[in-house]
């Protein structure tokens, strides 16, 4: 325990290094996810202090430390246009601990600071909790519990390492505590951590609207969309269409979804291959929920739109799992409503005029609807038309463009376009977003759909039949549907790499990193109710619930607490029980009101001169007490001579 005097003590050069060396470990996490400038801003600040230390400059004034303060705010204001949320205020909060730094004079100033960065640590878990930051946080930690072992001794020449080993054992003896808090607090429904994951802004995923190129920009990202555990084998590549956003409106360039409106309980028709599964959703800001084709059980929270869409009630902010049940084989709206049958029509009055005359011509030659799309899908395949990530910008009237000059493009050009060309020969048709395929992963079981799998296609409304899937890529690129797009793409980069053996290591050590991710964001933060509640059951409590759960937690908190203080109390005990140290350590007893508990770590010497600071009146008799403590236990005196006669007259005298 530290005492008042030593909280308002000078910290010593070397103590200051420590701390800012703690703090140097932590904003490195930090400076991961925040603006350049504002990490350089917090290390300029690390470094002066270092320097200042070392050369004994004065801090600054009052004023230059408000300037600093209100530069601070601005910055992150002009940054992010806010103080709140946890990147902004992360942010802020790393940049006000190093301009705390600058007032830094005394013990108590440096573990105030070490508070402040405890705050900053629990601030940055809430930004990120992937495997590695959650990592270097613990680093983090660890760091700022050696410092302020360090800090609070306030040697000359401190041994951090002794520090970082000790803070070690410190976190050690907490572990056994985290586990079982971990396991049997009881939880609340939702994740871990209840809060929005801002770092998954960067990569939204698909959009509600859709023009040349928004998806193949997309489809270079290889971030994780979502993951998905099939209950028993999954369905083939061609029918892993899982279905986002759905755009009926065309103004010319960009597609946009019509008037969307929630079913009720209305079911499709020809229910058949049912495939239930779970799907664990990365945040992308937005509401829509993946799912196959035609959800018939989802969750209570969760919408199905008239168009088909699985929609949550709020944007989707933080990791969600869910469970589905969906039908493949099924008819989609035998009957088109009069909203549907305008918006499935719905085009601009004028452009695109090659279009619809060649639209027109087959609507004149062809028997039925089911005809007009089979010569769509000749053209496709039969002329000149190539698939590609890297289209040529269309110009003008962009359906025309893509079909008579260019004739590259990704999947939105051929949806958009084929979709154009529908409706221009009378055929109800709309544009379909999603994802296509996924990869499984072998080590975990889990399909992992990327970016890199954003796909779209078509439906065509046909008389009998409702609503049918058209793909106008699979007479393009076939492997695309088979395969994935992913696949697709791994293929081309190992027949184009010399090193074929090492593009396959890296595959094999991604693909175990990612099974590594399914169990940490399904068991640690993915831990609900449900899942604890399955997880005590297994380890045999029946019928688990709060009261038992409570029960427990206090009766393995209370046991394990005696065992360690059992093993603390033996490792510190006494090696020897020499009656010369007892007497001293009950002379540290008597004087404890005035001077706090005994130090483990301090010498006789020590102990004296903080009677003399603390005590004076009994300095007198300490000091001769000492020297008779010294003489008994060091001097070569024979042991038939030694007295504690002197040490014990003294106790007596002694009133603290």
């Amino acid at each position: 325990m530290t005492s008042a005097a030593e909280l308002d003590a000078r910290p010593t050069t070397r103590s200051i290094h420590v701390l800012l060396f703690a703090l140097a470990v932590l904003f490195a996490g930090i400076a991961t996810f925040t603006a350049p400038w504002i990490s350089a801003f917090a290390f300029a600040l690390l470094v002066w202090r270092g320097f200042a230390a070392r050369r004994s400059l004065r801090m600054p004034g009052r004023a230059v430390k408000a300037i600093l303060a209100l530069a601070g705010v601005l910055v992150v204001l002009a940054t992010y246009r806010t103080v709140n949320g946890a990147e902004a205020g992360s942010a802020l909060l790393m940049l006000m601990i190093g301009i705390k730094l600058t007032e830094v004079k005394r013990v108590r100033d440096a573990v105030f600071t070490l508070v402040l960065a405890w705050f900053l640590v629990f601030a940055a878990l809430l930004y990120s909790q992937e495997i590695p930051f959650v990592a270097w946080m613990i680093l983090s930690g660890w760091a700022l519990v050696a410092a302020l072992l360090t800090v609070t001794r306030n040697a000359v020449q401190p041994e951090f390492m002794s520090a970082f080993r000790q803070s070690g054992r410190y976190l050690a003896q907490a572990l056994p505590f985290a586990v079982i808090l971990f396991l049997l607090f009881p939880r609340l429904p939702g994740p871990l951590w209840g809060v929005p994951s801002p770092n998954a802004s960067g990569v939204t995923g698909l959009d509600d609207s859709m023009s040349p190129g928004s998806i193949s920009r997309l489809a270079q990202s290889d971030e994780v969309a979502f993951r998905v555990r099939f209950d028993g084998e999954p369905p083939p590549p061609a029918e892993l269409y899982w279905r986002g956003p759905t755009l009926s409106s065309f103004n010319g360039r960009t597609w946009l979804p019509g008037v969307v409106r929630f079913r009720g309980q209305q079911r499709p028709t020809d229910l058949g291959n049912a495939v239930s599964y779970t799907v664990m959703l990365e945040p992308h800001q937005r509401n829509w929920m993946y799912a196959l084709t035609w959800p018939a059980s989802y969750p209570e929270d969760a919408l199905l739109t008239s168009e088909f869409l699985l929609a949550a009630r709020r944007p989707i902010t933080q990791r969600r799992s869910y469970e589905v049940v969906s039908f493949l084989a099924h008819t989609l709206d035998p009957e088109l409503s009069g909203d549907h049958a305008y918006w499935a029509l719905q085009m601009p009055r004028e452009g695109n005029q090659r279009a619809r005359e060649l639209a027109q011509s087959w609507r004149q030659e062809a028997g039925n609807p089911r005809d007009i799309v089979q010569r769509a899908l000749a053209m496709f395949r039969d002329e000149e038309f190539f698939y590609t990530l890297e289209p040529p910008l269309n110009r003008g009237d962009i359906v025309d463009d893509f079909l008579f000059r260019t004739r590259s493009g990704f999947c939105e050009h051929y949806a958009g376009a084929f979709v154009f060309l529908m409706r221009a020969a009378g055929v109800p048709a709309r544009v379909v977003t999603g994802y296509l395929g996924g990869e499984l992963n072998e080590y975990s079981n889990y399909l992992v759909v990327r970016q890199s799998d954003a796909h779209a296609w078509a439906e065509v409304w046909l008389e009998g039949e409702g609503w049918v899937r058209v793909d106008p890529t699979a007479a393009i690129s076939p492997e695309r549907i088979l395969s994935g797009f992913s696949s697709v793409l791994n293929e081309q980069q190992t027949e184009a790499g010399e090193a074929g053996g090492l593009f396959y290591l890296m595959v094999e050590l991604e693909m175990r990193w990612e099974a590594l991710n399914v169990v940490w964001n399904e068991f640690f933060l993915g831990f609900g109710p449900e899942t604890q509640f399955n997880l005590l059951a297994s380890m045999g409590m029946d019928d688990p619930d709060w009261q038992k759960m409570v029960i427990a937690m206090l009766i393995l908190m209370t046991v394990l607490g005696m065992l360690l203080w059992a093993w603390l109390w033996w490792t510190h005990r006494p090696l020897a029980l020499d009656p010369a140290l007892l007497l001293y350590r009950r002379l540290q007893r008597r004087l404890a009101r005035r001077l706090g508990p005994p130090r483990l770590h301090e010498g006789p010497e020590d102990f004296y001169r903080r009677v003399l600071h603390d005590a004076p009146e009994h300095a007198a008799l300490v000091r001769e007490f000492i020297d008779a403590y010294l003489a008994s236990r060091y001097l070569p005196v024979p042991a038939e001579a030694r007295t504690l006669a002197p040490m014990k007259r003294i106790l007596r005298r002694l009133k603290a």
